[in-house]
Formats: C-alpha cells, sequence, structure tokens
C-alpha cells in the first residue's frame, strides 16, 4: 500500500488552465499534468505489481522496459490463485449481453415506433463494434487485474470508433476525484510520430498546419520514469495527451441541453445582464455558456483546442469494487495479493526442500571418489576422514508443508467467493442434476451481483455515447447508418429514420432462464409437463443449434402472422390499402374441439393480443382497423369451414328391390370419358 507524506498544499497558478488562452496555456497545461501524473506514480508501482500477480511475471508490464539484454527464465509458479479468480470471473460476466433499448413517451405512437427501430440501431452498433464478442471481455478483465477498466466512445471522420484505453494511462486529480465525479481528466498515449501528422496536422485542402507540425515534430517523451527505456525503439513515437474539462454549471449545463431539444426554433428574446433586475417580468434569462473543453498537446506545443459540450467524458469506466473515495476502484487481483504472495514464499520453499529430499551420499574428505561421480540427483555430502561413505534417505517435506498451498488457495477463492467448482470446472461429488448444478452457480454469482450490475451500467452508458455520436455525425456529416443482424441477413437502418428526440435509454430485461444448457433445458421441461408451454415455445425457447432447421419449420406458420400484424402496425396511413395483409388459409386460422368444430386458432388469437396491445400503446386508428379487418377475415373462414361442414350430404335414390330382397341403389355414375387427343381415331365399339 502507498505510503503518504504530509505536505502544505501550495496554491498554483496553473490550476486555471481550462481558462487560460493565448501562449500560456501549453506551459500551464504540461505543468498540471505533470504534477497529476507525478501524484499518481504510486498507481502505477500498484498496477505494475498486480499484472504481475496476473501474468506471475515481470515481462512486459505496464511500464516500457526494453527486453534487449533480458534472459528467458522459469516466470510461472504454481497456484496462480489471481489468474484463475481473473479468469473465472471474466468468463462468467463477460458472457451476459444486456443490451440498451429506447423508451419514450407511451402516448405518442409514431415516437414509440421509432424508439423500437432506436434500439434495433443500438444493436447493430453494438454488433458492428464487436462489444461482446471483443470488446467487452478485455474491459472487464481490466476491472478485475487493476480495478478499473476504460473504453473510450469518439468520433473518427464519418465513423464511431471504440478504443481500450489502458488504466495506467488515464489520470485524474486526486483532490478532484476525491468525491468520486472529477472534472478534469488526462489520457496520455504513445503515438507513431507520422500518424500524429496526418490526424492532427493536415488541413482540409492537403497542407499542413505549419504549427501544429512542428509541435509534433519537435514533440518527445515526458520526463518521468514511465516509458524512459522505448529510447532503444526502432520507431519514433511521441507522447500525446488528451485533456478534459467538464463544463462548471452541470445544472445549467443540463437545462441548457433540455431547452434545446425542446425547443430549437425559438426566436431570440431580451437577455438580461445576470443581475437579476429584469427576472419575472418576461425577460429571457441569461443564456448559458459552456465552460467545457478538450485539448490535445505534447510536450512542444498544442494539437487541438475545442470546446467539449458533454457532461461526461468519452471513456466509459467500469470498476470492479466502487471506491469509497476518488474515482478509481479496486481490482480482485488487490484483494487476493496477499494470498497469492503467500502462496509464492510457501511454494519457492516447498521447491526447495523438495529440492534438498531424497537419497545423500556422506564421503569421507579423504577417500578418493570424486563427486562428478555420484549422478542422477543425489546429494553429496562431504564429512570428517575416518569413517566410510554412507547412503541414507531425508525427507525435510511434511504433510503440513505439503498442503499448505492447497489451503492457501482455497482460503483465497472463499475470501473473494469463488468455488473449486468454478475455477477447476468440477462439479461437486454428488450432485448431477441440472437445476442443482445451476443453483449452486446462483448463489455463487449473488456475491458478485453489484459488478454484474455494474457491468449492464456501463453497456447503457456505451449505449448513450453511441447516440450523441451518431447524433454528431448526421449533423456534420449528413448521414449515420448501421446493418443490423437479423436470423436470415442483416437490416440496414439510418440515423434519420430512428432517431426520437427525448428517448431514454434502459436495460432490456433479463431472462429468468437458466444460461447453462443442461439446466435451461430441464427447466422448459418442466414448463412444458406442466402445460405452460406448448411444443413450439418449448423449441424456440430452447434455441438449440442442431435444431434450428426443426425449429425453423415449426414456427413458420406463427412467425408470418407476427410479421404481418408488425407490418401492419408499423404501416403509415398514406400507405393507404397497401397497407392491410389479409389472413390466408395455409395459416394456423383454426384449431378443432372435440366434435370437429372449428375454433379460433393461432393467428386470431395473436391478431387479438397484438390489437389490445396496440389500444394500450395509443396505436391510430387507421392501424388499428388494418387489424380489425384481420381478425374480421380470420371469423370468416372460420364461420365458412364450419358451415361447409355442417351442410347436408345428398344420399343416392333407392331403386327397385334385387333378388335377394335389398332396394337396389344402382350402380356408381360411369366416369367420363377422356377427352379426345388432337388427331386421334376414336375407338371402335364391338357390334
Amino acid at each position: 500500500m502507498p505510503r503518504a507524506a504530509l505536505v502544505r498544499v501550495q496554491p498554483s497558478s496553473v490550476a486555471d488552465w481550462p481558462t487560460k488562452r493565448g501562449d500560456g496555456l501549453h506551459g500551464a497545461l504540461t505543468a498540471v499534468f505533470q504534477t497529476v501524473r507525478e501524484e499518481s506514480e504510486w498507481r502505477l508501482e500498484a498496477d505494475e505489481l498486480h499484472l504481475g500477480f496476473y501474468k506471475q511475471s515481470e515481462r512486459y508490464g505496464v511500464r516500457g522496459r526494453s527486453m534487449r539484454f533480458a534472459e528467458y527464465e522459469q516466470a510461472v509458479l504454481p497456484h496462480n490463485v489471481c489468474r484463475g479468480g481473473v479468469d473465472t470471473l471474466q468468463a462468467k460476466v463477460a458472457k451476459r449481453r444486456p443490451l440498451p433499448i429506447a423508451h419514450t413517451q407511451r402516448g405518442d405512437w409514431s415516437k414509440q415506433k421509432r424508439a423500437r427501430k432506436m434500439s434495433q440501431f443500438l444493436e447493430g452498433e453494438f454488433y458492428r463494434q464487436r462489444i461482446f464478442e471483443r470488446v467487452a471481455p478485455m474491459i472487464v478483465r481490466d476491472a478485475l487485474v487493476f480495478g478499473r477498466g476504460h473504453l473510450c466512445v469518439f468520433v473518427s471522420g464519418k465513423r464511431i470508433r471504440v478504443e481500450r484505453r489502458f488504466p495506467w494511462e488515464v489520470f485524474d486529480d486526486e483532490w478532484d476525484a476525491r468525491y468520486g465525479s472529477p472534472r478534469n481528466r488526462f489520457y496520455q498515449r504513445s503515438m507513431d510520430q507520422g500518424v500524429a501528422l496526418e490526424t492532427f496536422a493536415r488541413t482540409e485542402a492537403g497542407g499542413w498546419n505549419e504549427k501544429i507540425k512542428r509541435a509534433i515534430e519537435q514533440a518527445s517523451l515526458f520526463t518521468t520514469q514511465l516509458d524512459t527505456d522505448y529510447a532503444t525503439s526502432t520507431v519514433q513515437r511521441i507522447h500525446v495527451v488528451d485533456a478534459y474539462h467538464l463544463c462548471d454549471d452541470p445544472d445549467a449545463h443540463a437545462e441548457a441541453e433540455a431547452e434545446e431539444r425542446t425547443d430549437d426554433s425559438a426566436e431570440e428574446t431580451e437577455t438580461d445582464d445576470g443581475s437579476g433586475e429584469d427576472r419575472g417580468r418576461g425577460a429571457r434569462p441569461r443564456r448559458h455558456k459552456c465552460t467545457g473543453r478538450h485539448l490535445v498537446f505534447t510536450t512542444a506545443g498544442i494539437l487541438v483546442d475545442e470546446p467539449w459540450p458533454y457532461d461526461y467524458f468519452p471513456d466509459v469506466q467500469l470498476n470492479y469494487n466502487e471506491p469509497v473515495v476518488g474515482s478509481k476502484g479496486t481490482g480482485l487481483v488487490e484483494q487476493l495479493e496477499g494470498y497469492q504472495y503467500a502462496i509464492n514464499e510457501t511454494c519457492e520453499v516447498l521447491s526447495e526442500q523438495y529440492r534438498l529430499s531424497g537419497v545423500h551420499v556422506m564421503v569421507p574428505d579423504n577417500a578418493k571418489i570424486s563427486y562428478q561421480d555420484i549422478r542422477n540427483g543425489i546429494n553429496v555430502m562431504g564429512h570428517a576422514p575416518g569413517e566410510k561413505p554412507q547412503v541414507f534417505q531425508m525427507d525435510l517435506v511434511n504433510e503440513h508443508m505439503r498442503a499448505r498451498p492447497r489451503e492457501l488457495r482455497q482460503d483465497a477463492l472463499n475470501d473473494v467467493g469463488l468455488s473449486e467448482m468454478s475455477v477447476q470446472s468440477e462439479k461437486p461429488a454428488g450432485i448431477t442434476a441440472a437445476i442443482a448444478l445451476q443453483t449452486l452457480d446462483d448463489k455463487e454469482t449473488e456475491r458478485f451481483f453489484m459488478f454484474d450490475s455494474a457491468y449492464s451500467t456501463w453497456t447503457l452508458e456505451i449505449g448513450r455515447r453511441f447516440v450523441d455520436c451518431a447524433k454528431l455525425i448526421a449533423e456534420t456529416q449528413g448521414e449515420y447508418a448501421v446493418s443490423v443482424p437479423m436470423k436470415k441477413g442483416l437490416l440496414p437502418l439510418k440515423w434519420s429514420d430512428v432517431y426520437v428526440d427525448g428517448a431514454e435509454l434502459k436495460l432490456s430485461p433479463t431472462s429468468f432462464l437458466p444460461t447453462e444448457p443442461a439446466a435451461k433445458k430441464q427447466a422448459l421441461n418442466d414448463m412444458w409437463e406442466s402445460q405452460q408451454i406448448d411444443r413450439a415455445t418449448f423449441l424456440r425457447l430452447l434455441d438449440d443449434p442442431d435444431l434450428q432447421s426443426e425449429l425453423d419449420l415449426e414456427t413458420a406458420d406463427k412467425m408470418v402472422v407476427d410479421e404481418m400484424l408488425e407490418r401492419m402496425l408499423d404501416a403509415e396511413e398514406e400507405d393507404g390499402e397497401a397497407a392491410y395483409m389479409p389472413p390466408s388459409e395455409y395459416q394456423q386460422i383454426w384449431t378443432e374441439d372435440d366434435t370437429g368444430r372449428k375454433k379460433p386458432g393461432w393467428a386470431p388469437r395473436r391478431a387479438q393480443q397484438t390489437y389490445n396491445r396496440a389500444l394500450l400503446d395509443g396505436a391510430p386508428e387507421f392501424n388499428l382497423d388494418l387489424l380489425r379487418r384481420f381478425m374480421k377475415a380470420c371469423d370468416d373462414i372460420i364461420a365458412k369451414a364450419n358451415a361447409e361442414q355442417m351442410a347436408p350430404v345428398n344420399q343416392p335414390t333407392a331403386g327397385p328391390a334385387n333378388v335377394n330382397g335389398v332396394p337396389d341403389v344402382g350402380a356408381p355414375p360411369m366416369p367420363a370419358p377422356a377427352p379426345a387427343m388432337p388427331g386421334a381415331t376414336p375407338p371402335v365399339m364391338a357390334a
């Protein structure tokens, strides 16, 4: 743990860098960043230690050390409880995919339709960025190892980009972040000089901004212990720092954003001077002036200086444990570091004891026996002359020493709430039922509920960043579009077709079914046997890839009805008669009761449910009328089928009795002769 020295805080003239302009800005900004970074030096040491525990190695840590004269040695000791715990919890949390969904006013049907499309738009952006497939596991691992993980969401040209930020390259002033919400943040990264020139110094006309170009070409590394060994690198890299300052009046900033959304076209009215004398007499209050700022600088100059109109930093932070003081969380490795240190020491002592144990030979000093003649790992010990050589067995390892590493490992896992079942992927003896195993896993998961909730909130914040970035691209570039993954292909969506003003994001509901396949199947079997679900619903919820083709055929008639109803709900009044989609006799319009009489089947019942739901949601009369026509058509088909079933069948007329006294009903009529082929000769009748 870091040891802090008692120092007197001196007021600094460079602390007001967000308000500085001109030549003094770069010097003030550099001085502030150097101070913040030096104050965080202890955190770099902690990150180096925790990464070493996770990797069980000091190579390629958070500091850029040259490996030019390094020699490879055995780096991994047994019983790495830090890596086992991190990898286990990473798999438990990152397998979930909580997607944000958009919600808007319930009474406005058009906004509700756009909100549903906006939810699909976000799903498409999550898919395009591979958030759950590639990004989320890395950020979750960073949070477990270092206590916090950072994902930056930003606009690059006409695209939204995401970038993982190393936790040790994000700096907050400890006093500024004392209450958990810093107003300033610095992000330092190493960048290739050529990339920096093209990114910052190139003008729209294709030329160079000489001032920015000079600030990049003359830049170097910041003078601290970090990255000092990069001097032996064969590439030319510089340090680039992003500095962010949030608006000083967050309440007024939020109100200004709300006013901008609700009244973008309002006419300017008279503004007051801020004295309050004109308040309450019809004058409009003074408009908010945002003080948010974003700067990019090197050791030689400023590259970017622009307003920052958002009330958040571009990076979304995920903490494993929320800090008591400050903004940096504590990680799982920090909780386990004491156990891991004791395990490493015990393993080293135990390894040495094993090495010294075994067969020993005591050889007199005056014996004509060379120690090199004694091989096969036998230990040789010399003693005073006069005695004969002796061979004996020595065991320096006792049972308590052998069990000590495993005891420490078990204590460590118990302390953080993990079990051997999850870490080693072994089920407890005597437990075979899938539901029982899932219950044990659920009880273990409760220990990490807070981290799991923080992970869900993290994805929600990413969705909010995506919305703001897409809005910015649409305003500056004209349009932004994504492709949403559907079952049989990709659905293109444009931002202009999905954006709805005032929409709020929330997390999608979590399924109550178990996630483990065997437990999920057993739970569905119980629901089927109790007649809570039918066969089609069972197959759909099971979502077994091996049964996908059967599932598609089994549910095709129901899926087509849902698709027809959804299209009629999404139709616009100007579509006219083309918006109506009538039912077909090839769909499940009716089912039969015990008497064989037809009664409403899936299609009319589904249409009725959809109609009532749309009525509650405030659907327009045009869309409701389409659903009523659909239900009426289903009723007509059912009535027609029942009428045909109840129609009397014409019986043949009885003739005179035959020789057996039974009325002769006559032979069935002869079928009509087949039509003659063109050019064919008619058959000759017998005489």
